[in-house]
């Protein structure tokens, strides 16, 4: 046998790593705006307040008046055919008797407040006094349609 060397395999070549190029990232022009429809809410109704058609009255043929500082207050007087005008006590006038009362002259009535005692000055001694213990519902047309007494036990001190 002889020296013959024993074949030490040679190595394979080692590929080289080919660098490839890595592409630029191009800037993306801006997109242009498009206008997106947005939806415009229905209206929501507002209530509006109604007025109500108050009456005014013919001055020719008003059976109630106030009278004192104001159209709107004042000590209440009623008319009554064949005995003139007079005053009203005030026992049992209430709150429906003076929306009455402001209805019937034209005025608002929602807030009507009735006063007691003679706030705006007694009657006069010549004045009758022609209603007592009135009593309305507070829908009457008239403070002559509300339940009443004409026999009276009251003073002048008393009327509305």
């Amino acid at each position: 046998m002889g020296n013959n060397p024993i074949p030490v395999p040679t190595p394979a070549p080692v590929p080289v790593p080919v660098p490839v190029p890595t592409p630029v990232p191009r800037p993306v022009p801006n997109p242009v705006p498009v206008p997106v429809p947005v939806p415009t809410p229905a209206p929501v109704p507002v209530p509006v307040p109604v007025p109500v058609p108050v009456p005014v009255p013919n001055p020719s043929q008003q059976t109630v008046r106030l009278v004192g500082p104001r159209e709107w207050a004042g000590r209440l007087e009623v008319y009554v055919d064949g005995r003139g005008w007079g005053t009203v006590c005030d026992d049992f006038f209430g709150f429906a008797d003076a929306r009455v009362v402001c209805r019937e002259l034209g005025l608002p009535f929602s807030n009507a407040y009735p006063m007691s005692g003679s706030w705006f000055g007694p009657g006069n001694d010549q004045m009758p006094i022609l209603m007592d213990n009135v009593q309305c519902r507070g829908d009457e047309a008239s403070l002559h349609d509300c339940a009443h007494v004409q026999q009276h036990n009251c003073v002048h001190a008393e009327v509305r």
